[in-house]
């Protein structure tokens, strides 16, 4: 079932109600100005693809607000895991400043917040394609 359309005539929650409804597996790409998301409905539910590229800064923002790392332990991880190939999170637990459970939480929180923030557009255009299985670099790793 390939689908496209405008989210002005296809509200967000029957447009995922249509494809959980009825069982279909692919991608589901949304995007209005300025912003996209791509969800990949599977037979384990729907997962938010390319975390990595969507919460680096939101969980930053997260574990600083809570006062469990510092601006200058933002600054530091974020040049560490771009000239080592490591994710922000990964570098924060390595320096023992957050659990890897914490950041498996935040960011399972801030995935829910991202797909719930989504059911509020009234504009923009969807493509949902079919069959298409997200690779391991959609799907993670954390960030």
């Amino acid at each position: 079932m390939g689908l496209t359309g405008d989210l002005s005539k296809l509200k967000m929650g029957d447009l995922f109600q249509t494809l959980e409804g009825s069982r279909q597996v692919g991608v589901l790409k949304v995007w209005r100005q300025g912003e996209s998301r791509e969800v990949y409905f599977g037979p384990q539910g729907v997962s938010l693809l390319h975390l990595a590229n969507l919460t680096t800064d939101r969980l930053a923002d997260r574990f600083r607000n809570t006062g469990e790392i510092t601006d200058e332990d933002v600054a530091s991880a974020k040049r560490h895991a771009e000239t080592h190939g490591s994710t922000f999170g990964q570098v924060l637990v390595q320096r023992n400043l957050v659990s890897a459970e914490e950041v498996e939480r935040a960011v399972q929180e801030q995935a829910e917040e991202l797909l719930y923030d989504m059911f509020g557009w009234s504009e923009g255009n969807f493509e949902f394609l079919d069959d298409r299985k997200p690779d391991g670099a959609e799907l993670g790793p954390y960030p």
